[in-house]
This record gives C-alpha cells, sequence and structure tokens, in this order.
C-alpha cells in the first residue's frame, strides 16, 4: 500500500481488529483487512482483501465510508476502489 499510494502505512488496532492504514489528504484515509474481522495470518484468508476509504471531520462525528471495495489481492481491491462522486475539486484561484 505504501507504494501505491506514496505514504507511509501502519498496521493500526482499531476497536480490536488490526487493519493497515494509509493516511492521505485533506482527513481522509484508506483502511485494508483480509477478513471481516481484521487481519490475518492464516493462509485460508489471504485471497480476500477489502479497501475502504473514508472521510473525517472532528472527533465528535463519525468518519464517512467514501468507497469500499473487495478483491482477491489487497492492490486489486485498492484499484477498484470507486470514489468518484467523492472527489475533492480544486479551482484555480485568481491572482488579481
Amino acid at each position: 500500500m505504501a507504494t501505491v499510494t506514496q505514504r507511509p502505512a501502519n498496521v493500526v488496532n482499531l476497536v480490536g481488529n488490526y487493519a493497515i492504514r494509509v493516511d492521505l489528504e485533506y482527513n481522509r484515509y484508506l483502511v485494508a483487512t483480509n477478513t471481516t474481522r481484521g487481519l490475518s495470518d492464516e493462509p485460508d484468508t489471504s485471497d480476500s482483501w477489502t479497501a475502504r476509504i473514508f472521510h473525517t471531520t472532528i472527533a465528535e462525528v463519525p468518519d464517512a465510508l467514501l468507497g469500499e471495495a473487495a478483491a482477491s489481492g489487497l492492490i486489486s481491491a485498492f484499484a477498484h476502489l470507486d470514489t468518484d462522486a467523492n472527489n475533492i475539486v480544486r479551482t484555480p484561484t485568481s491572482v488579481p
């Protein structure tokens, strides 16, 4: 994930389950797991990955799920994320 996103990837504990997390720009982050309960090193679970991208605003508001995809490989799941409805549009600023 670090190679694909060009950002550091960390294994984090999310409510008792582990996941790979990559912090992105604009208060967004990516979480990837290979089971419904988190990461597993069991050989039978290594063929199914889920990638989710979230947007966080403030501590009191739950993070918003922007996209989710599942595939047989970690990078494939990441590549299939569909977040078109949540794109950040940068408008050019005019300079006087």
